[in-house]
């Protein structure tokens, strides 16, 4: 619900916003004080602050045919909303968003944890999983462990300013060829596909190494 009213408000944010799509479609030269990439949560709070400062002429671009990124609740059929994504709020390190949150005033629901979840896994099998349960031998805790050790080592050496430089090799590796050469039991692989997708809302095989590692290394939690 936290999201679902997020994203209603920043569509509120979005009808003061002067995007003349026709005329840039004509060729016409438009002129605005601040062009914002991107209808993600970023961008619609930075589109925001800019209104609240005074900027009239802010133009805000999306690829989508949506705002709200990750952000993204349907409605089913039986009337139902579901998330597909960033759908939790941290207990810390979000300040952020519980600055929103307490601006406007929405309620917040504890995550449920009791009995179990509804998995689909890619061949479209449904199976029932205990969150206190991942099914993993030891050796696969050990094995998922040492995957994230390796990554949260990696995070600690990538430097914004030039993350590229002398990790050409991770930029051209995705994430999935990664997992499988350097994990060696099944079910870590499958666990650490599941943590790493609901995440980035992506297939693996569409995000590169040095992608992931970035992607780890602006989550405040990672030097924890």
């Amino acid at each position: 619900m936290i999201v679902k009213w997020l994203l209603y408000f920043y569509t509120l944010i979005l009808n003061k916003i002067h995007i003349r799509k026709q005329a840039a479609m004509e060729g016409k030269d438009l002129v605005y004080d601040v062009v914002v990439i991107g209808g993600g949560a970023a961008g619609l709070k930075a589109t925001g602050d800019l209104l609240k400062g005074g900027l009239k002429k802010v133009l805000l671009l999306e690829s989508r045919d949506r705002v709200g990124g990750r952000i993204f609740s349907k409605q089913l059929e039986c009337g139902s909303w579901i998330e597909y994504g960033a759908n939790w709020q941290s207990r810390k390190h979000q300040d952020n968003l519980e600055e929103l949150i307490q601006e406007f005033k929405f309620e917040k629901s504890e995550t449920f944890r009791t009995g179990k979840s509804v998995v689909w896994e890619p061949t479209g099998e449904k199976k029932l999983v205990s969150f206190d349960n991942s099914g993993m031998s030891w050796m696969g805790l050990a094995d998922a462990a040492l995957f994230f050790l390796t990554l949260y080592r990696k995070c600690s050496g990538l430097n914004f300013d030039s993350p590229i430089k002398g990790n050409e090799k991770y930029d051209s590796m995705t994430a999935e060829e990664f997992i499988n050469s350097t994990m060696w039991t099944d079910n870590a692989k499958k666990n650490v596909r599941y943590v790493l997708e609901g995440g980035l809302c992506r297939n693996l095989k569409e995000v590169s190494v040095l992608s992931l590692v970035y992607f780890l290394k602006t989550i405040p939690t990672t030097d924890d």
